[in-house]
């Protein structure tokens, strides 16, 4: 989690770049909301309404890249060690339209 605040710091000026999560273990939103202010987490964070289960995601993290028009354009299963690197060239590539297929 620390890499993915990294990520948010880094594009937080960014209006075109939003970094998000979803949480499917904490029904108790002040448990979560408790848990992430003590981590100093400020990226926003989702709570999962059934859709992942209902997806049949069962590998964490998984991510998911999206375009202006909320098509998704790459997908991440698993870690990254390099986290803030992978995923800003996969960032700078959305902002390319010619470059996305």
């Amino acid at each position: 989690m620390p890499e993915y605040q990294k990520l948010a710091t880094q594009y937080a000026a960014d209006t075109t770049v939003r970094v998000l999560t979803i949480d499917y273990n904490d029904a108790n939103t002040d448990v979560l909301r408790s848990w992430l202010q003590k981590k100093g987490y400020t990226f926003t964070t989702l709570l999962d309404d059934g859709y992942l289960a209902r997806s049949n995601l069962h590998t964490y993290p998984t991510t998911w890249f999206l375009d202006p028009n909320g098509r998704v354009v790459f997908t991440k299963v698993g870690a990254s060690e390099k986290l803030v690197e992978e995923f800003g060239w996969r960032i700078d590539m959305i902002r390319k339209p010619s470059a996305v297929p």
